[in-house]
């Protein structure tokens, strides 16, 4: 899994570019790491460009998991936009918005980057 972000500081925007294989480890260690020096603040609203990711090996218990990492890490009511290209990278995006319904933060699925780009801001 590789991963290439940005933060835009005068539009509070964190662009996270993932490709690969995802591993919940890696994006847990990834968000811990990002978070904690306090340079992005929890509330950042993010765009994860999901467009490149091989999603074969994500199961709604993954989903789970992130979802329970996402409840410890506590983003306030960040908006999060993830960008996909694939139809299984679009299905799985659609259940795990309906997962994170319950999460301060708004979640929504896009295969349009400039759609994404206009519901963060």
């Amino acid at each position: 899994m590789q991963t290439d972000i940005s933060y835009d500081r005068q539009n509070k925007l964190l662009v996270v570019k993932i490709s690969g294989r995802i591993e919940f480890d890696k994006i847990k260690q990834f968000a811990q790491e990002s978070f904690r020096s306090g340079e992005i603040p929890l509330d950042t609203n993010a765009l994860y460009d999901l467009t490149e990711v091989d999603f074969s090996d994500i199961d709604s218990d993954f989903e789970q998991r992130l979802i329970m990492f996402r409840e410890q890490l506590n983003r306030g009511d960040a908006k999060i936009a993830c960008l996909v290209s694939s139809d299984l990278g679009y299905g799985l995006g659609r259940m795990y918005e309906a997962l994170s319904d319950n999460l301060p933060q708004q979640v929504r699925v896009f295969r349009d980057p400039v759609q994404a780009e206009n519901w963060l801001k």
